[in-house]
């Protein structure tokens, strides 16, 4: 199931033409204050997939979408609260009716980051701060809120708005309080997903990414692709699990095959010259693999993309 998300994510990214690691976001403090909050209102939603430092309590006041949290894909809707932890990649795209320029849509959300020692270096010597230190090691997956409990959380984030410094803080440590004792915390990453992204990383993989997508239909080796990072093959392909959680043959499959499905969407060719437009060499290799990710034939998803996409 991971890896078929995955394929649709890449689908979706192909179309949308957007392929590239997650760029990292230096997050400002705001003056005199530990924790920065915004209210942001536009059309639709700017960010392209980032990370930062920073823990960050996301509420969607108004628009729908897809959210991609780490590995994660999910449709998004009002009133959704969603924590994450440090360097967790996160997006929010809006579904396309926010970005013609016809019409009349708008998107908000309130968002507010923080670093994990808001308080200071000593906060986890308090005992009452225990239980804040595990919500926030959850949070390293991200988790969606929910629960009876969730609109007088959203309702104490809106509060904050209101408010400066001592107040501020005290309204949100009661909204961490509430989160941490929620009934209903749904992680959003899957439990083995891992990254190490930092900047020096992304100027690096960005270039890599940049020649796998421009070339991924042509037969490239594993010398060729680690050239572009200026490291030894043996060497790449660890680097290039750690920062992405997958192989680069991983990498290449999924991508192959969510061009494949874009294709198979797309037009009438022939399954066998789709086979090869992907980057594919073997059409065999290829049934095989599309049916162990996508659970059914391409001729069967070509005549029902639906029930891939559930």
């Amino acid at each position: 199931m991971l890896l078929l998300l995955n394929c649709i994510f890449i689908y979706k990214r192909l179309q949308n033409n957007i392929i590239m690691l997650p760029k990292y976001l230096k997050v400002l403090p705001e003056e005199n204050s530990s924790i920065q909050i915004s209210h942001e209102s536009h059309q639709y939603f700017e960010n392209d997939q980032h990370f930062h430092s920073d823990l960050e309590l996301n509420l969607i006041v108004k628009s729908t979408g897809t959210r991609f949290v780490g590995d994660s894909i999910d449709s998004f809707q009002e009133s959704d609260l969603v924590l994450l932890g440090p360097n967790v990649p996160h997006f929010w795209k809006n579904d396309q009716k926010y970005y013609d320029n016809r019409s009349d849509e708008n998107a908000e959300a309130i968002v507010v980051r923080f670093p994990e020692l808001f308080l200071g270096k000593g906060q986890y010597e308090l005992p009452e701060m225990m239980q804040m230190k595990q919500l926030f090691e959850k949070a390293r997956r991200g988790l969606l809120i929910s629960g009876d409990g969730k609109n007088r959380i959203i309702s104490s984030i809106q509060k904050m708005l209101q408010y400066q410094g001592i107040e501020r803080l005290i309204i949100f440590l009661g909204v961490l309080n509430a989160i941490a004792n929620a009934f209903e915390l749904k992680y959003l990453s899957s439990e083995g997903f891992m990254t190490s992204l930092n900047v020096k990383n992304e100027k690096r993989m960005n270039k890599v990414y940049d020649f796998i997508t421009n070339n991924f239909r042509d037969k490239i080796s594993l010398a060729e692709i680690a050239k572009n990072a200026h490291m030894n093959p043996s060497a790449f392909s660890r680097h290039f699990t750690q920062c992405t959680g997958k192989s680069v043959t991983t990498f290449l499959q999924e991508l192959r095959l969510g061009f494949a499905c874009k294709l198979l969407l797309q037009n009438e060719l022939p399954v066998s010259k789709i086979i090869f437009e992907s980057g594919f060499q073997n059409q065999a290799y290829f049934n095989k693999l599309f049916g162990e990710k996508m659970g059914m034939t391409p001729k069967d998803y070509r005549l029902n993309p639906d029930y891939v996409l559930t």
